[in-house]
């Protein structure tokens, strides 16, 4: 069992999430970076050719187009067929072994193993009530799980959004912060120039005075000659 992501960082970032907080492992199947092996096209053509019920199990699925690596990857060239003895003649008689199930259910890997289905003529189920009751509390945690990493991949996408703000804010405390210390280093220095200025005209205003009341002097002898 595997749960669909859309890329490998997803993955990461919820097995990260799930490691931290003790929820259980999971396995992720990221469609970014999933490899399937290719549909083998000649069992298309040769299935289509004899006009058997065989076909594809990939091809009778229902799936939205953007899961296909993922569905492919989990399904490969499997084989479906309508009743055991069809099934027997694709796994076995025809040179290759193959992965074939049945409509019934019965599932018939390459290594001749052969499971599932359902027995006789009266169609009731090789399982038991037990074992069925057991099949459907897993198929039951399954979707929990599926759920909970929902939940989780929501919580992760928050939590980076978050950062991604928290990072942003960052940045620009940073460039405000060199910014002020800019403009403290400019004021410090013309605060400087102005003592510095204030400081000369101190030293030069008793001259300026002399010089006033010179100036003072030789006007009024000026206006008392042209008298």
């Amino acid at each position: 069992d595997a749960i669909i992501v859309d890329t490998e960082k997803t993955a990461r970032d919820c097995i990260l999430y799930m490691r931290e907080h003790r929820v259980g492992t999971a396995t992720f199947l990221p469609l970014d970076s999933v490899k399937p092996k290719p549909i083998d096209e000649r069992l298309k053509a040769q299935y289509s050719a004899e006009r058997s019920s065989a076909k594809l199990i990939y091809d009778v699925l229902k799936f939205d187009s953007a899961l296909s690596p993922a569905v492919l990857f989990a399904v490969g060239n499997t084989v479906v067929c309508e009743n055991l003895s069809e099934a027997k003649h694709i796994a076995f008689d025809q040179g290759t072994r193959r992965k074939v199930v049945t409509q019934q259910g019965v599932l018939i890997q390459k290594s001749g193993l052969i499971s599932g289905g359902t027995s006789g003529g009266d169609g009731r189920s090789r399982f038991s009530d037990k074992r069925f009751e057991e099949l459907k509390q897993q198929r039951n945690k399954i979707i929990d799980q599926m759920a909970d990493v929902t939940k989780i991949l929501k919580t992760v996408t928050q939590e980076q959004n978050l950062k991604d703000q928290y990072d942003s804010l960052d940045v620009k405390i940073k460039h405000t912060t060199a910014d002020i210390k800019q403009t403290d280093d400019r004021l410090d220095r013309e605060s400087k120039l102005i003592k510095e200025y204030t400081d000369k005209l101190a030293q030069i205003e008793p001259e300026i005075t002399k010089k006033q009341k010179e100036l003072d002097k030789l006007n009024e002898q000026l206006t008392a000659k042209a008298d």
